[in-house]
């Protein structure tokens, strides 16, 4: 830890881990997928319903994308550079830095991101125009909710058919018969800094969200062991966001591109891995 933070002023800087309810931890599940990107392979696992009912393995153990995170640099020196939006649009899609490269030609990183959050947007939820809470589809409210809390869903092909096709999802498994597929939102700071934007700028977008995720659960698309871990992520959600209202700032045109932070809307199990 104190290697880590070397770069802040404190030096006293003391970190403090309370775990509420501890007993549970004998009893919960370790192979959440919440916050972890590869699905367990075990047929024993209750909470595994794709594939329980067969022995063939539908996942590899681990995950590779070979674009991902391509242009990535140096780990940051700074906390300013930590929160830099020049090397956060690194992560994910090599696109994003592609595009941010060739704008930076004639643009400052600010009005760059000041565009191009809009614009992830309007590509996760697939619209030339943003629409109203009362309006958001299904697979919009899940591609919003993919990108910040994660949910996997389960035994709906038809849905993460369209949100690989038309939302910004991954595409992580088909099998052998094409009967199911399964989709993710890896971190992406760019997607989820457009969607918790769009999230914390009406509350009934956020209230529509989880009714159509509370559907999606009954359903039986997702798995019931998996309902903690998302309401916990959606307080966690809400409270930076309420957070994060109270600290933000304007943004400087002339500052140097390393000083102009990402709008608020990181997923923290991105920001807890680094």
């Amino acid at each position: 830890m104190k290697q880590s933070t070397h770069f802040i002023t404190q030096t006293q800087l003391k970190l403090l881990l309370a775990i509420d309810e501890a007993r549970q931890l004998f009893d919960g599940n370790t192979t959440s997928r919440i916050l972890n990107l590869n699905p367990p392979a075990h047929d024993e696992d209750p909470s595994h319903r794709i594939g329980k009912w067969t022995e063939d393995k539908l996942y590899p153990s681990i995950y590779q994308f070979p674009t991902f995170d391509v242009n990535v640099s140096d780990p940051p020196t700074t906390w300013m550079h930590s929160e830099s939006a020049y090397r956060l649009f690194q992560y994910g899609s090599s696109f994003w830095r592609v595009y941010v490269d060739d704008a930076m030609k004639r643009q400052s990183v600010s009005t760059i991101v000041n565009e191009l959050i809009p614009y992830a947007l309007g590509k996760l939820l697939w619209v030339t125009k943003i629409p109203v809470a009362t309006s958001l589809t299904h697979p919009q409210a899940i591609a919003l909710l993919g990108s910040t809390i994660q949910p996997q869903l389960y035994g709906a092909s038809q849905m993460n058919s369209e949100l690989v096709s038309s939302h910004a999802a991954q595409c992580l498994h088909i099998n052998s018969k094409r009967q199911i597929l399964i989709s993710d939102y890896p971190s992406q700071f760019t997607y989820s800094s457009a969607a918790n934007q769009y999230l914390d700028s009406d509350e009934d977008v956020l209230i529509r969200c989880i009714r159509v995720l509370a559907f999606t659960q009954r359903q039986g698309q997702m798995s019931s062991g998996d309902v903690g871990e998302l309401v916990s992520c959606i307080i966690e959600l809400r409270a930076m966001q309420v957070t994060m209202r109270k600290i933000r700032s304007e943004q400087n045109e002339d500052a140097d591109p390393h000083e102009v932070v990402m709008p608020f809307g990181f997923q923290p199990q991105f920001l807890a891995s680094q």
